[in-house]
């Protein structure tokens, strides 16, 4: 009886090791690049979505909670019309739900400005990232902007 349960004990003690390795954060690593074919300015931001919580992958909003008093500067990047802007390697731990995320607002903004377009907003698009490089062109369809993954950006416009 006693071997029984040793081996039960062991089995789920072995289960549990499985169990809570899956849940460990992986380190990953992201190459972002953009090209900017709207008629003006975008800013883009990267950001996490999921744990754990790490600079360089904060929000907007998260920023905001974080200091909101403070004079926070931008910590996305502003790309011009027709530029082609590049990110990366960044790299972050990330929860196995965790993603990362490109988001591009339309317009050069100040960060209250930023806060102030919320998700679902004609001038906010988002994208998941893979791992490793990620290409996108931003263009601009029915008065809202476009984030499309290309596999490589054209030197020239479409």
């Amino acid at each position: 009886m006693a071997m029984k349960s040793t081996v039960a004990f062991l089995l789920l003690l072995c289960s549990f090791c499985v169990l809570c390795a899956g849940c460990q954060p992986q380190t990953r690593a992201y190459q972002v690049s953009v090209r900017n074919d709207t008629a003006g300015p975008v800013t883009i931001w990267l950001l996490k979505e999921g744990g754990p919580y790490e600079d360089g992958w904060k929000s907007p909003e998260d920023l905001a909670i974080e200091s909101p008093k403070a004079n926070i500067p931008i910590g996305g990047m502003i790309v011009r019309p027709g530029k082609i802007a590049d990110a990366g390697p960044v790299t972050g731990h990330f929860d196995p739900d965790a993603n990362a995320v490109l988001r591009v607002y339309r317009g050069a903004h100040s960060f209250n400005e930023l806060l102030a377009i919320s998700s679902g907003s004609p001038d906010r698009i988002s994208a998941k990232l893979r791992p490793g490089d990620n290409e996108f062109l931003i263009t601009q369809q029915n008065f809202r902007i476009s984030l499309e993954p290309v596999d490589q950006i054209p030197a020239t416009r479409p």
